[in-house]
Order: C-alpha cells, then sequence, then structure tokens
C-alpha cells in the first residue's frame, strides 16, 4: 500500500489549525514550559552505551493544549543526528473531579539514515491522585527516505510498509498527591514519547521527581525493556536512565 505522505501531513496540519480556530479569544493567554532531558542506556542492538538529548515545548489552555519535542542522537550506531520529532495537540475534557484528555499527534523517526518511520496516533488519558492512565492506538508506517526512494537500486522495493492500529497503553502509580514536592511514580506502558514498541513488549520505568520551586522541577528515571511478554521467557532488550528538567514559563 502506498501512503501520499504530502496528503496525510497537508490534513493533519488543517486538523490542527481547525482545532485551533475553534478555541474562544479569550483563551489566548495558557500556561508555557520547556523540557530539556538526556538518556544514556544500553541495549542489544546499541553495541555500547548510547546518549540521547532532548528537548519539549508545551503550551496549555483550560480546555487544550499543543507539545512538540526533539530527540538527536549524540552518541549512537546509526549515522544519523536528528532521531525523531513529534507534534501533538488535544483538547482536556473535565469529568466530574478528573480531566479527561483527548488528542491526536504525529511523529517521524529515522532509525537509519535511510529508513524512516512515521506514525498517526490517537490517544485518551486521564490522572487521579495516585494513578495515570493512557491507551491508544497508532498506524505506523515504515519507508525509505525520500532520498534513497529515489535511487536506482531501490526502484524495486516497495514505497512503505503499513501496521493498521496498534494498542498503546500505559499504568502509572505515584506514591504521593502530584502537588508534593517530591514523588516516585512506577509506570508499565508499551510507549515513550519517541518510542511506541508492539504491544506485547512491555517497558517498566521509575521516576523519581523533585519540585526545587514553583517554576522549575527535575526528575530522573530508570527504564527497562523487555523483548516480549508473550514469550514463554520475558527476555532482556536493555534498560536506560533519564535525567531532565522542566521549566514553568
Amino acid at each position: 500500500m502506498i501512503v501520499d505522505k504530502n496528503l496525510a501531513m497537508k490534513e493533519f496540519i488543517k486538523l490542527l489549525l481547525l482545532i485551533a480556530l475553534c478555541l474562544p479569544i479569550s483563551e489566548l493567554f495558557g500556561q508555557s514550559k520547556v523540557e530539556s532531558q538526556i538518556d544514556i542506556g544500553d541495549n542489544e542492538l546499541s553495541n555500547g552505551l548510547y546518549i540521547h538529548y532532548s528537548d519539549f515545548g508545551h503550551y496549555e489552555q483550560r480546555y487544550w493544549f499543543a507539545e512538540t519535542g526533539f530527540q538527536f542522537g549524540l552518541h549512537q550506531p546509526q549515522n544519523v543526528f536528528l532521531n525523531s520529532w513529534y507534534l501533538a495537540s488535544g483538547a482536556k475534557v473535565p469529568a466530574g473531579k478528573s480531566i479527561i484528555i483527548i488528542g491526536i499527534e504525529y511523529s517521524w523517526t529515522a532509525f537509519a539514515p535511510d529508513l524512516r518511520e512515521v506514525n498517526w496516533i490517537l490517544f485518551a488519558g486521564t490522572s487521579f491522585t495516585h494513578w495515570n492512565l493512557t491507551l491508544g492506538t497508532n498506524r505506523r508506517v515504515y519507508r525509505l527516505s525520500n532520498k534513497a526512494a529515489g535511487e536506482e537500486a531501490n526502484k524495486d522495493y516497495k514505497d512503505s510498509f503499513i501496521e493498521e492500529w496498534n494498542i498503546m497503553y500505559s499504568a502509572g502509580y505515584r506514591l504521593k498527591p502530584p502537588e508534593n514536592k517530591w514523588n516516585i511514580l512506577f509506570t508499565v506502558t508499551d510507549f515513550d514519547r519517541f518510542l511506541i514498541q508492539q504491544e506485547s513488549n512491555p517497558m517498566i520505568n521509575a521516576r523519581f521527581d523533585y519540585r526545587l520551586n514553583e517554576s522549575l522541577n527535575l526528575y530522573s528515571e530508570l527504564w527497562y525493556k523487555s523483548s516480549g511478554l508473550l514469550n514463554i521467557k520475558v527476555d532482556y532488550f536493555g534498560t536506560f536512565i533519564r535525567i531532565g528538567a522542566i521549566w514553568q514559563l
């Protein structure tokens, strides 16, 4: 199946613009925050340690939000610098004492110099005093880069390979209420910001947060990746640590 990538991107941008145009004028001023993080890890494919650096921008109003992020490969086996980027937007729907987040996302990943992964994502989530819950689905497209697709040697290759509507899930439990100065969060999930695993390949994450003041929050995370929950034996695939900071503007 061949995907018209330019048409798909245009339709996605139109949807984001429609969301923005539907917002009331009184909601023009909201909360902004920026975030930076660094990952250091090792897995069965990395041939030693890898180092990734990421930046994020987040803007939200009472009933909607928008977010973008970029990841750069500082040290890794694949000859790629811009690993991945994404753009997400969605609505914040009041439901009693909770807020339900309903959003859409487009993500682009270069997991090799000539290979690309594109994901179209729908998700919904909510949080309580101690629980964070998210459920979603994604349409994953593997394809050659534009440069590689135009080369004569690749003219007989299929333009793209599609995985239709994989399941995305995340369940997290925090020890303290969200407003506490420090917190510890344990999560089981099959996705991260720049990575979507198969639903049978869960990841486990332990996160520590410490709020220095009203504007600055520091955190660290330890991630464990398995190679498949539905295997007879759950095999180790890799681990990484993450250190980050969030600034409220």
